[in-house]
């Protein structure tokens, strides 16, 4: 935000003439818009029109978490872990830096919300600006194909064709029209992400992407795979695996991966399954620990944050990447502490059942 207009217009002509930005107009349109119609200048109509979308994901996505069946407070609190995350706080730093990320967060927020109220052809919409605005949205087809089938007595086939395969027909055809040549450098990515060089960038942006809730998603997978996996557990579970494992493809071996907004896309079920894992732990140890057990929490935690701290800057230690490499290293840090505590907390709930059970 500090950087001065000439950037701006920079990166601006960046973003309209260089592929594959150029195909992406969701966010390069709307500045030209806003540049010429209110006579603002190109850094204040990005911000504009960012704080705008940031605004909007936020209550979206708290109705996203309650159309699937969580109550007022876990969707809060889901809200919360959303806004805070490092892809959305650390948006305007680099490497993170974004531009049409919020866009397409928005899109998938609004296109899964309609699928699972069986609003079929609004999510077709959604999905097809979803993929307008990044391609990469192209990684919750698996979901929605493997929903529908499990749904397919509900509906008609053609239903299905448009709301998943129609909307990525119309898509394919556009980028064929606009077709520019991929940089060959892109295949090597791969190699690249975990060079000797370059591997500590890419370890640390994988943490960070969602740091203690990946350790917490996992637990949730297990929440709803020993449950009876239908409806929204049988969406959140094949969800949560299939985004995941394709983001990673993805982003590991196609992108730069230092980049950490590449790799947050399936937050839309990682949140979901973490707050499942937080709920169930949290109403163990509510309801069989006393005060005390809270207070020595809050004298263990500092404690544990430290300590991870100590030891993401003992393990990360040369970046290639330089710019905010001390905060992403702390961060990473902070996480380790976070995810010590979370299975003190499981551990600790686990005995006090198992003491309560003898």
């Amino acid at each position: 935000m500090g950087l001065p207009e000439s950037y701006w217009i920079k990166a601006l002509h960046l973003h309209l003439t260089w592929h594959p930005f150029a195909v992406r107009h969701f966010q390069n349109y709307p500045i030209l818009l806003l540049h010429k119609v209110f006579n603002l200048s190109i850094k204040q109509s990005f911000f504009t029109i960012q704080f705008i979308l940031y605004l909007l994901i936020g209550p979206f996505f708290y109705r996203y978490l309650r159309v699937l069946s969580f109550n007022n407070k876990s969707a809060y609190l889901g809200l919360v872990l959303l806004l805070i995350s490092y892809p959305i706080v650390g948006a305007y730093f680099e490497p993170v830096f974004t531009w049409d990320d919020f866009w397409s967060y928005l899109f998938i927020i609004l296109m899964l919300t309609s699928f699972i109220k069986k609003q079929w052809i609004i999510s077709g919409v959604f999905f097809l600006l979803g993929l307008f605005a990044r391609e990469q949205v192209v990684v919750f087809i698996p979901i929605m194909l493997l929903m529908m089938y499990k749904e397919r007595k509900n509906y008609k086939i053609n239903v299905a064709l448009l709301s998943t395969i129609i909307p990525l027909i119309i898509y394919i055809i556009f980028r064929v029209i606009v077709w520019e040549k991929i940089d060959p450098k892109r295949w090597e990515l791969l190699l690249f992400n975990f060079s000797d060089k370059r591997i500590t960038d890419t370890v640390v942006s994988l943490i960070i992407a969602f740091g203690f809730m990946w350790v917490t998603s996992i637990f949730g997978l297990f929440e709803v795979y020993l449950k009876r996996r239908k409806g929204n557990n049988y969406f959140l579970f094949w969800g949560g695996i299939t985004t995941v494992f394709l983001t990673l493809i993805i982003g590991l071996s196609f992108a730069f991966a230092r980049e950490t907004r590449i790799l947050f896309p399936p937050f839309v079920f990682v949140i979901p399954l973490s707050l499942l894992a937080i709920k169930s732990v949290w109403e163990r140890i509510s309801r069989k620990s006393r005060k005390l057990f809270f207070m020595k929490l809050l004298i263990i935690t500092p404690f544990l944050l430290i300590f991870g701290i100590i030891m993401a800057t003992k393990i990360f230690v040369s970046f290639d990447y330089g710019a905010n490499s001390y905060f992403r290293t702390y961060l990473a840090g902070f996480h380790f502490g976070l995810i010590a505590l979370f299975l003190i907390l499981k551990l600790a709930g686990r005995v006090k059942s198992f003491q309560t059970n003898i």
